[in-house]
């Protein structure tokens, strides 16, 4: 049973968190663009290729490497991961993988496929730097923290997207079913995340490292520029 101050611990860890989290939405001035309506559209598709390339390399890069730096004895880590990893390839129907359905989005924007590849191999080489990691509990708690603001994020936004993307800039709702499985999906992903965070960031420096890895992922300026 854990102890009260192990208890105490945890509940701020989550609050602290959830606030670092908040307070990255309100900095997060491309996004309020977005919902706004006042973001040029050409801009966004730039945005829009810049993302495709985040979410191709999240599934082809990332999650596997993520599920490498477990270390053995990390079985729930494991397990979360392999499951967001299935359903990130949308449980392996054909043209239901994520990636497909930005690339839906993206089509939509005027955006072709051959600058959608052209941004993968631009992006991807960004996060070579985890095949170059040893698994350790520090990396992935860091790595844990990455996803868990990001999945806290998504639910958060997607409703307000998926009505100024269809309201403001005219995408058809073909176009928008990224949207659609995200904002229906990721609120249980950002639960599961968030527990399996705390399961592994049991003590103070751990806590710490991880309220630092969410900050600094949620600073745009290193997916958009």
């Amino acid at each position: 049973m854990l102890k009260t101050m192990d208890i105490q611990g945890a509940e701020e860890f989550d609050r602290q968190l959830s606030t670092r989290i908040d307070a990255a939405i309100q900095r997060m001035g491309l996004i309020e663009a977005v919902v706004e309506g006042r973001l040029p559209r050409r801009e966004l598709a730039s945005a829009a290729r810049r993302y495709y390339a985040e979410v191709r390399t999240f599934v082809d890069l990332k999650l596997p490497e993520r599920m490498r730096l477990c270390p053995p004895d990390a079985i729930h880590a494991r397990q979360f991961l392999a499951r967001i990893y299935v359903e990130e390839h949308g449980e392996f129907v054909p043209g239901q993988d994520h990636p497909a359905l930005w690339a839906r989005f993206c089509g939509a924007l005027g955006l072709a496929e051959r600058e959608l590849e052209a941004e993968v191999r631009a992006y991807a080489p960004r996060f070579h730097y985890l095949r170059e990691r040893e698994p350790s509990r520090e990396h992935l708690v860091t790595e844990l923290a990455t996803m868990s603001a990001w999945e806290s994020v998504v639910p958060r936004l997607a409703g307000l997207h998926y009505t100024a993307l269809r309201e403001t800039y005219g995408i058809p709702e073909e176009a928008l079913e990224f949207f659609r499985v995200h904002r229906q999906a990721d609120a249980g992903h950002a639960r599961a995340a968030m527990k399996v965070l705390g399961t592994y960031a049991d003590t103070p420096t751990l806590r710490e490292l991880a309220l630092q890895a969410a900050t600094e992922t949620l600073e745009l300026g290193g997916y958009f520029v």
